[in-house]
């Protein structure tokens, strides 16, 4: 473009095209003295600027267009964290209930937790976490129950989301109750925490002593539920092995064709509780273990509820009513 217009205005010398009338300031060349590379140079003075910025239009013509970037971030779906109260739908199925393992020290006794059998459950809810005392300061507002436990004894105003604990059966039960649930049965607490694979951990086939709060972590108390974040069973349920002891619904009974079933723990009115706690050896129990206290025995025991699923309505059953 540059070369082109200087040859277009050297043609225009040549042909006497350029205006004989002088530019302010600029003086006329002398004919007699006529040189081609001086007329250049008077040309160039003049025109140079005008040919700068044509020169900037033709190239400003050709630049392409400067799209504006925009950064897309993909937006992350969380899914929400389970909280205090929250249940969680253990579905229908078969599980492995009880054990034949008999404990290290005493072989030759049938143990409370034979034998191991399959056990067939409907759908079921149960609370993610164990009951907190935040839960249970309410019921006492705002229920018509006094206690009989000295829950209080473990609880606290820095310690609304630790488990209650030290409440008697019946003190579980009216919770469970009030909140329109109930206490989750022996078989549906084995069944959340074992899962149907019969595990003897919620995390799997080997012991850890710092897989949960029980003796061996060294907390030596009770700490906010769900903190111990490996005592997870495969349902999402926390704090099956360690915490606190859970009261579930009934009385101590033997299982079907079990070797124990003389044992005089099943005569006493003992009712079950189950799991591990911060004062027991977690080494020295197993998921399958069962536990058993009188009904208005405080052991620093806490409890979980449970709900009945409703069952879908069948097609074509409402036209059959």
């Amino acid at each position: 473009m540059g070369l082109k217009f200087l040859i277009l205005m050297k043609n225009h010398v040549a042909r006497g095209n350029i205006s004989s009338q002088p530019k302010p300031d600029v003086p006329l060349p002398d004919p007699s003295t006529f040189d081609i590379t001086d007329n250049m140079n008077h040309i160039l003075r003049l025109y140079f600027p005008f040919f700068c910025i044509s020169f900037s239009l033709v190239l400003s013509s050709c630049t392409p267009p400067t799209e504006e970037i925009v950064e897309t971030i993909p937006e992350v779906f969380e899914e929400p964290q389970a909280q205090a109260g929250d249940f969680v739908t253990i579905p229908a199925g078969e599980f492995i209930m009880g054990s034949n393992t008999r404990p290290s020290h005493n072989k030759k006794k049938p143990a409370l937790h034979e034998p191991e059998h399959t056990v067939n459950l409907p759908a079921f809810q149960i609370h993610v976490f164990e009951v907190t005392n935040a839960e249970y300061t309410r019921f006492q507002i705002e229920g018509d129950y006094p206690a009989e436990g000295d829950w209080q004894r473990y609880s606290g105003i820095d310690k609304g989301y630790h488990p209650v604990a030290n409440v008697t059966w019946k003190d579980a039960k009216a919770y469970c109750d009030w909140i329109g649930g109930r206490l989750p049965t022996e078989a549906e607490w084995e069944k959340t925490a074992r899962g149907p694979d019969g595990l003897p951990y919620p995390w799997g086939e080997e012991w850890s002593p710092t897989k949960s709060n029980c003796n061996e972590l060294g907390y030596q108390n009770v700490v906010e539920v769900g903190q111990v974040e490996t005592d997870v069973s495969v349902y999402g349920v926390r704090d099956m092995m360690g915490n606190v002891q859970e009261w579930v619904g009934g009385k101590l009974r033997a299982y079907p064709k079990s070797p124990a079933r003389r044992d005089a723990n099943f005569q006493r009115g003992f009712y079950s509780a189950r799991g591990g706690s911060y004062a027991i050896k977690g080494a020295s129990i197993n998921l399958w273990t069962r536990g058993a206290y009188l009904p208005r025995g405080q052991y620093g025991t806490g409890f979980r509820c449970a709900k009945d699923v409703e069952e879908k309505a069948v097609e074509g059953e409402e036209s059959l009513k």
